[in-house]
C-alpha cells in the first residue's frame, strides 16, 4: 500500500500538476491544496506503519484501537483526496488543458511510469534447436 499510494502521488506531481499550475497561473490554490493533502497522506500512511511496528515490537496485537484509529484517519483523507481530485482538479484539467498539454501529462505519466515502477527482469527468449 506505501507503494502503491507513494506512486500515485509521484505521478501526479511529476506530470500532471506541474503542467496544470502552469495554465491556471495564480488560480493554481487546488494544485497546492492536493499537495498539502499528498503529504498528510503519507504521514497518515507512515503512522499506519509506524503503529503496526509498535504492535508488533511490543506483541501487542489485541490491542488494536490505535491501529483502527489510525486507519480510518488515512481512510477518510484518501477517500476526501479522491474525491476532491475528480470533482475539482480532473474538472479544471479539462477546461484549462489543452489536447497538447493533455498528451505530455499522459508522456509524462508513462515516462514516470517507467521511472519509478520496479522492472521485471527480463528473461531472453528459449534458444531453439535447428535440427
Amino acid at each position: 500500500m506505501w507503494k502503491d499510494l507513494a506512486l500515485h502521488i509521484q505521478r501526479e506531481e511529476r506530470a500532471l500538476y506541474p503542467v496544470l499550475e502552469s495554465r491556471l497561473g495564480y488560480e493554481a490554490e487546488p494544485v497546492a491544496v492536493m499537495r498539502k493533502e499528498h503529504r498528510q497522506l503519507m504521514g497518515c500512511l507512515s503512522a499506519v506503519k509506524s503503529e503496526i511496528s509498535q504492535m508488533r515490537q511490543n506483541l501487542e496485537s489485541f490491542k488494536t484501537w490505535g491501529l483502527s484509529s489510525k486507519v480510518q484517519e488515512l481512510r477518510a483523507g484518501l477517500s476526501d483526496h479522491v474525491s476532491r481530485e475528480e470533482r475539482v482538479l480532473f474538472w479544471l484539467a479539462e477546461l484549462h488543458l489543452s489536447e497538447i498539454d493533455r498528451r505530455k501529462v499522459s508522456f509524462e505519466l508513462l515516462q514516470a511510469d517507467r521511472l519509478l515502477l520496479p522492472r521485471k527482469p527480463e528473461v531472453p527468449p528459449p534458444e531453439r534447436r535447428r535440427p
